[in-house]
């Protein structure tokens, strides 16, 4: 018989892994010009994949924290020249949110911590997921709508 905890675990898994499917679809269909795609008053592509990377080593360490571990490094100079590079980081950050998720157990899993606001495991989880289906969509937004930086900057 199934747990009440394997159950959660389970789908918060599920949910973060559907999530990164989706936004990997999308960033294995934009070129390299993509990345610099715009729209005015905000990030452009790459910024936002660079968004989602940081805030998932960020996640990664305060499942550490709520756990009552110290938080792995950082992911200062990332280089996210093209899509495959992009890929390989959404990839790497994912290892370290499912390295910091291992053998969590049932107490720190729903254990409210964290200092001012206070998350859960399984709170940062579903922001996770949450999280790639906001930007994957911000994303496609931008790709679908933004000139291409080469025709935005071209002159009659």
């Amino acid at each position: 018989m199934t747990s009440e905890f394997e159950r959660d675990l389970a789908r918060v898994n599920g949910l973060i892994e559907e999530g990164r499917r989706n936004l990997l679809v999308v960033v294995d269909r934009l070129g390299p010009d993509d990345l610099e795609r715009v729209l005015r008053g905000g990030w452009d592509i790459r910024g936002v994949l660079r968004h989602i990377i940081e805030s998932e080593h960020h996640y990664a360490g305060l499942v550490e924290r709520l756990r009552g571990g110290t938080p792995a490094g950082s992911t200062a100079n990332l280089d996210l020249a093209s899509p495959s590079d992009v890929r390989r980081a959404l990839e790497s950050s994912r290892k370290a949110l499912v390295a910091a998720i291992q053998g969590v157990d049932e107490e720190a899993f729903y254990r409210l911590g964290g200092g001012g606001q206070e998350y859960s495991v399984v709170s940062v989880l579903e922001n996770v997921h949450q999280h790639d289906e906001e930007h994957r969509a911000q994303v496609e937004r931008i790709r679908d709508t933004a000139a291409s930086p080469h025709k935005a900057s071209a002159r009659p």
